[in-house]
């Protein structure tokens, strides 16, 4: 009911409640809580429950939650102290920037000038030179598809290191 000034207390809620049923409503009202306090930071683990007062945590910015997940209780990002949360930022951006050119950036087999990923097919052309190859495997027959192609690339990225992998099916 909108508008209703009545309320009810927690002996009445005890009184009629079932155990499972109270330790549903304490922790919405937990969450309610929290969601308009602005001393409060959620773990930024998706399948983490706990929060993290400001208030408690001295000297630092860099917290660890119950669930083992260290984060900086400013900004939310993964711990990095002793950086400032802006150039945190910054070097996520960075290395996010850093990463798209190196999975779509290489030389041309060719002419060895760098060449960017045109489109999300496999076959390239260079630029510079007009070079067609296989982006996978550097094939230079243009009828070259990803199905005849006999690599498979496979690309993991590492913090700060960037690695190709390839690898045959």
């Amino acid at each position: 009911m909108d508008g209703c000034p009545l309320v009810i207390s927690h002996s009445i809620n005890d009184k009629y409640m079932s155990d499972a049923m109270r330790q549903l409503y304490d922790r919405k009202m937990v969450a309610c809580y929290a969601a308009k306090s602005l001393s409060i930071r959620w773990c930024p683990n998706n399948n983490c429950e706990y929060g993290i007062e400001k208030g408690s945590v001295k000297n630092t910015t860099g917290v660890t939650c119950r669930c083992g997940r260290e984060f900086c209780i400013d900004c939310g990002l993964d711990n990095h102290e002793p950086c400032s949360c802006e150039m945190a930022l910054e070097w996520r951006n960075f290395g996010e920037q850093k990463i798209s050119e190196i999975l779509n950036t290489r030389p041309c087999p060719k002419c060895g000038k760098m060449t960017i990923k045109s489109t999300s097919i496999i076959i390239n052309i260079c630029p510079s030179c007009n070079y067609t190859f296989c982006w996978n495997c550097n094939n230079p027959d243009p009828k070259h598809s990803e199905e005849k192609c006999d690599i498979q690339v496979i690309i993991t990225v590492h913090s700060y290191h960037y690695n190709r992998t390839f690898m045959k099916p």
